[in-house]
């Protein structure tokens, strides 16, 4: 009641968190309802995507996801998608973090959030799964940001041999040199 009362600029935020709020207490269609108070807009669906994670942080992935999905703004959606990726890597469960990172509409927030999921495999002690994963993301300068990254734990793993295999692979001789470098 008091939130319907509020306007101006602190409104949304306030909604927003109270629906986050609920959600992280398992009162996921009164969460819904409350971020409803807010206009059909990027403000709505800044509060749904605060809701998705607030679930995902709860243990609820799969209503998580189920949220973040119907979100209808991309910048939003892709935020959500991004923070409930870095959520599934905390926990190590990579595959559902990588079929997560794939939902990101934005092709360069999508490579960072690649680029950080193999960096976050790559420290768990998976380099050499890290250094595969690496190799697919799309756009050269993420690629090459995971890449340098997960050079020092692939060799401390004993993966010389799979490291020179990608200096060997780098035909810029600027990408090449930084790649040794690190």
């Amino acid at each position: 009641a008091e939130l319907r009362a509020l306007s101006g600029d602190e409104r949304a935020p306030l909604v927003a968190e109270l629906a986050a709020a609920q959600a992280m207490f398992g009162q996921l269609e009164i969460a819904l309802r409350t971020a409803e108070l807010l206009e059909e807009d990027e403000e709505r669906d800044r509060a749904q995507s605060r809701v998705a994670v607030a679930l995902a942080r709860a243990g609820n992935a799969e209503d998580a996801r189920i949220v973040a999905e119907a979100i209808g703004d991309d910048d939003e959606r892709d935020w959500a998608f991004d923070e409930l990726t870095r959520l599934a890597a905390s926990t190590a469960d990579w595959d559902e973090a990588l079929a997560l990172a794939e939902q990101i509409v934005s092709a360069e927030q999508r490579a960072r959030t690649m680029a950080d999921l193999a960096l976050a495999q790559a420290r768990a002690g998976y380099s050499a799964r890290a250094h595969a994963f690496a190799q697919q993301i799309e756009l050269p300068g993420e690629r090459l940001r995971a890449l340098m990254a997960i050079a020092e734990p692939l060799l401390s793993q004993g993966l010389l041999l799979r490291a020179e295999e990608q200096i060997a692979a780098l035909g810029n001789p600027d990408q090449r040199s930084r790649y040794q470098g690190a």
